[in-house]
């Protein structure tokens, strides 16, 4: 059975998040008190509403009871954003959505989301400029995807000047600590094992702790081709 989400706040994060959602096998649902908000987002689905979030019988009326993960994407820039958050936190919860996801724009008010019943946060501002440190610090960091704690899965490009090598002689989990948990070749895209050999212009994904994929960064950029 597919999953339903609800995207509440329908500007640019809010869009982006409909964007991603609408490539998934998952039902959509998108509100905003803005009209004008509403009338762009129906372009990308046609399930979006004008609703106030902090209105309990509006919500029901959308059909918050089969609503599996909530995403409140309104900001906090002013104290009337943090206001409609709570509230609208306090409402999902007590309408028993089970996943409540919050953007937030400023940390401190992380806790106070937490303690009434948001099950995640996110801060898209920290995550993108963590991204773009990330790919700008390290020559062949494609992208950058924290999962937990200092854990984080790097897409990584291959050097087309790089010596192949096959994974069992790499070692890499020994070595340098880290995991190759993907690798995509041209159109293929496979879980890789020790039979398979690292390519130039393999694209790989690598999971382990920054600090590591540092030192792994370093040798896939020494081990060049010998002319």
């Amino acid at each position: 059975m597919k999953k339903s989400i609800l995207i509440i706040g329908l500007g640019r994060f809010g869009l982006n998040l409909i964007e991603f959602f609408s490539h998934l096998d998952v039902d959509i649902i998108g509100i905003d008190v803005d009209e004008d908000a509403v009338n762009k987002a129906v372009k990308k689905t046609p399930y979006v509403y004008t609703c106030d979030s902090t209105n309990e019988e509006a919500l029901k009326e959308i059909g918050i009871d089969n609503v599996d993960i909530a995403i409140i994407a309104l900001g906090q820039d002013n104290p009337n954003g943090v206001v409609t958050g709570i509230v609208t936190t306090i409402l999902l919860k007590r309408l028993g959505v089970e996943k409540i996801v919050v953007r937030l724009d400023d940390e401190s008010y992380r806790d106070t989301f937490l303690a009434i019943g948001a099950t995640e946060t996110i801060q898209p501002i920290k995550i993108a400029s963590e991204r773009i440190a990330n790919r700008l610090t390290m020559d062949n960091i494609v992208d950058y995807f924290n999962i937990i704690g200092d854990f984080n899965v790097f897409e990584m490009k291959i050097p087309d000047t790089f010596t192949q090598i096959s994974l069992i002689d790499l070692n890499a989990r020994s070595k340098y600590g880290i995991n190759i948990v993907l690798i995509k070749r041209e159109e293929q895209m496979f879980t890789p094992n020790s039979t398979h050999t690292l390519l130039p212009d393999d694209n790989i994904y690598v999971f382990g702790k920054k600090s590591d994929v540092i030192k792994f960064e370093s040798f896939v950029r020494s081990n060049i081709k010998k002319v």
